[in-house]
C-alpha cells in the first residue's frame, strides 16, 4: 500500500461572514487557518482520494465538478473519491472563496 497527504491553506485574506450562529458581522482576524486536507491511498493498483474541508457544509454543486476533474485526471471512478467537510462554525459562510483561489 502507498499513501500520500497534502494540506492546503485556504484562509481568506479579507474579512468574511462566518458560517453558523447567524453572526451579523464579518470576521475579525484569524485564530486558526482554514484548510483542505487530502489523503491518497493506493492499494492493489487502485487509487482512492479523500479530501476534507474546514467548512460547515459543502454542496454537491461544488463537489461534483471537483470530483469529475479528479476522476478525469487520474482515470478513476466516482466511488474512489470522497469529498466532505468537518462542519465547523469557524469557517466562511460561502465556499466560492476556495473555488476562486484555485483558478
Amino acid at each position: 500500500m502507498k499513501a500520500g497527504y497534502n494540506k492546503l491553506d485556504i484562509t481568506p485574506k479579507n474579512p468574511v461572514y462566518m458560517a453558523g450562529y447567524n453572526r451579523p458581522y464579518q470576521s475579525i482576524g484569524i485564530l486558526d487557518p482554514i484548510e483542505i486536507n487530502t489523503m491518497a491511498l493506493c492499494s492493489q493498483e487502485k487509487l482512492f482520494i479523500i479530501s476534507i474541508l474546514d467548512s460547515i457544509i459543502i454542496e454537491n454543486s461544488v463537489i461534483e465538478p471537483v470530483k469529475n476533474k479528479i476522476c478525469e485526471l487520474y482515470n478513476i471512478s466516482q466511488d474512489q473519491v470522497v469529498i466532505g467537510c468537518i462542519h465547523t462554525h469557524s469557517a466562511p459562510r460561502i465556499l466560492n472563496l476556495f473555488l476562486k483561489r484555485q483558478r
